[in-house]
């Protein structure tokens, strides 16, 4: 037995030849972060937009 990432794990991946998984150390969060930097941006972006 490897000890190498699942393949659904890792298949967004597979093309950079990085083999991390979602279960990683900081890797869930750096995930949701990444979720958030659009619908944070999108409002900040429109404000901004408006006010000038």
């Amino acid at each position: 037995m490897t000890d190498s990432p699942p393949e659904e794990n890792t298949a967004m991946l597979a093309s950079r030849h990085v083999g991390l998984s979602i279960h990683d150390p900081g890797c869930l969060r750096a995930v949701t972060a990444y979720m958030l930097v659009i619908p944070v941006c999108a409002p900040i972006g429109l404000a901004l937009g408006a006010v000038l």
